[in-house]
């Protein structure tokens, strides 16, 4: 009787365990003024994307990052033209219109609050400029 017992709550602690695991969120806002941001509220946002990315695409399991929105986004703070936006793994959720007050997924709204990935890299003037735009919603 004691053994059933002990495989019960081994059965029961298992199926918890499996239906329970914890999800990264890392947030971005371009306006962000945090001094040492790592992402992890919109207080402490990061400034760029690409950090964001490349913490992401370092980070192991299921991660969200959550843009601002009514901002554009460039590969890039500087003008290195080279650089890209680089999702190199399954399981990263790239989610745009958010305001930057929200604790949960869905109350953010990207038709209000649009969100631009941007090409436009260097000076708006110069000819040769790459100038392709995604929204992300």
């Amino acid at each position: 009787m004691e053994l059933k017992k002990r495989l019960k709550s081994i059965l029961v602690l298992l199926l918890f365990t499996g239906f329970t695991y914890a999800q990264t969120i890392i947030r971005v806002d371009r306006g962000s003024a945090a001094g040492n941001p790592d992402g992890s509220s919109w207080a402490q946002a990061y400034p760029g994307l690409s950090q964001a990315l490349t913490l992401a695409n370092s980070t192991a399991g299921d991660v969200q990052i959550w843009v601002k929105g009514n901002r554009a986004y460039a590969p890039t703070l500087g003008n290195d033209r080279s650089l890209s936006f680089v999702i190199n793994r399954a399981n990263i959720t790239l989610a745009g219109g958010f305001v930057g007050t929200e604790t949960g997924f869905n109350q953010r709204n990207p038709d209000l609050n649009p969100t631009i990935l941007s090409g436009n890299i260097g000076t708006p003037a110069t000819a040769t400029i790459l100038n392709r735009k995604i929204k992300i919603t």
